[in-house]
């Protein structure tokens, strides 16, 4: 579910960029690459995947893309973890392949629903989505407590926009914002590089890349669609009115406050002090030893209690957060 609400993040992120060259026509969803096709090669140091290599593939002018990744190490230095996937993206469908499994799992590429619902927008109501969504990037990444730099630097002779956000630095090109330069992981103990070693405009990737053979097992999941076609429909619906950015900064604004003061709560029964355990002593009647034994039993296993407890309704508390998130583009 985090995952999946993290890559939608990133997509009204990359959307949010419309001051972009690529953007100048009237579609804010047919972003351009700096060439008909291209190839850019990364290292992977240290992710939550291990180390390894990564290539990201685009072909007539960044309609299909291709990534895979192939990595394997040890997470935190203990667990073992590996990666060997392939992404294809076609203007239809996402599809995930696992390399070593022959397995996949596709969805319709959410664009088509936005694409949709943005058809359907007067042409005024279009102009005030392209404004709401550039703003909405900004405000999005400022709320989940980290920022969006234009025009920060250049790296490898391009121009790039740094995002920060949840644990995660983005190099992405100005221009271009599909493709990255670098990646940077600090979450959870879990640190992390990705980065750019070659760039080639020139190149033409095989088409094996981007064919997915019928040997590969390949499951629709379903129940991701209908929370990405929800999520990508009530996005466009939401930034048609003038003022939809800023109603949406003070959602997001009072969904951070409500998830600070939970989080506040859950601290504080955290470390509340335990309750002492009364003597029991043996001058004391048996009944009254017993019931005091049994004051004593039920105060040792109350710390336990209350820390399932506590984990039931942080549970609850991250659904209802996720809920809310999602709520706010229905």
């Amino acid at each position: 579910m985090i995952r999946y609400l993290t890559g939608l993040l990133s997509m009204v992120l990359v959307i949010g960029n419309v001051h972009s060259p690529v953007f100048a026509g009237e579609n804010p969803f047919d972003p351009k690459m700096p060439s008909e096709t291209g190839c850019v090669d990364y290292t992977v140091t240290g992710g939550p995947q291990g180390s390894g290599t990564e290539k990201f593939c685009w072909r007539e002018n960044g309609a299909e893309t291709v990534t895979t990744t192939k990595t394997k190490g040890r997470m935190m230095g203990i667990v073992p973890v590996a990666a060997d996937t392939r992404v294809v993206t076609t203007q239809k469908w996402i599809t995930t392949i696992n390399n070593e499994d022959n397995t996949a799992g596709k969805i319709t590429n959410p664009v088509v629903y936005m694409i949709d619902e943005y058809n359907k927008l007067s042409k005024q109501e279009q102009a005030n989505f392209r404004k709401n969504i550039e703003e909405l990037g900004f405000n999005m990444a400022s709320t989940m407590g980290g920022k969006m730099q234009r025009k920060a630097g250049k790296m490898h002779g391009y121009r790039y926009d740094l995002i920060t956000v949840m644990g995660t630095e983005s190099w992405v090109m100005s221009d271009y914002p599909q493709i990255k330069l670098k990646t940077k992981i600090s979450m959870g103990g879990i640190n992390g590089v990705t980065e750019a070693t070659k760039i080639d405009k020139d190149v033409s990737p095989p088409d094996s890349l981007f064919i997915i053979n019928n040997k590969i097992k390949i499951i629709h999941n379903r129940e991701a669609e209908a929370m990405s076609e929800s999520f990508a429909r009530g996005l466009v619906k939401s930034m048609k009115d003038p003022d939809a950015a800023k109603k949406m900064q003070a959602q997001m604004e009072q969904a951070k406050e409500e998830a600070a003061r939970q989080s506040a709560e859950q601290n504080r029964r955290r470390q509340a002090p335990p309750v002492s355990a009364p003597d029991v002593s043996p001058n004391m009647e048996e009944e009254e030893r017993e019931t005091a034994t049994e004051e004593s039993t039920s105060s040792s296993i109350e710390p336990s209690d209350n820390e399932a407890k506590s984990k039931k309704d942080m549970q609850k508390q991250i659904e209802k957060g996720l809920d809310l998130f999602k709520g706010l583009f229905n």
